[in-house]
């Protein structure tokens, strides 16, 4: 069984579901920053002031790699959530969900 520490790990894994357009959503693999909730009510508020819009910069304060053959790039980023136009509020909420709901369970 895991010991809780009380600072937590810088980063973690979880997976968001990204909206395919004509397809099924697909799960992608995500190693996430691990940020206060503070900081997350901060992040999130600053997000749903710019009608929850996820742009680059704010991909690229919670994410630190992602489970793609594509390396994990600004660029590679960018052209992601230009791709794929839900998946920078579909990354944003599992983020959200993981850092507080985490999972409960064996």
């Amino acid at each position: 069984m895991a010991k809780l520490k009380l600072v937590a790990s810088p980063t973690f894994k979880a997976a968001a579901s990204i909206p395919v357009a004509g397809a099924e959503s697909v799960p992608v693999d995500f190693i996430f920053k691990h940020r206060t909730v503070t900081a997350l009510d901060e992040l999130n508020a600053r997000i749903e002031a710019k009608a929850w819009k996820v742009d680059t910069d704010d991909f690229l304060e919670f994410v630190e790699a992602w489970d793609l053959e594509e390396p994990f790039t600004r660029e590679n980023a960018e052209l992601f959530l230009q791709i794929y136009g839900g998946a920078g509020l579909a990354t944003l909420v599992a983020y959200t969900r993981e850092l507080k709901t985490a999972r409960l369970g064996n």
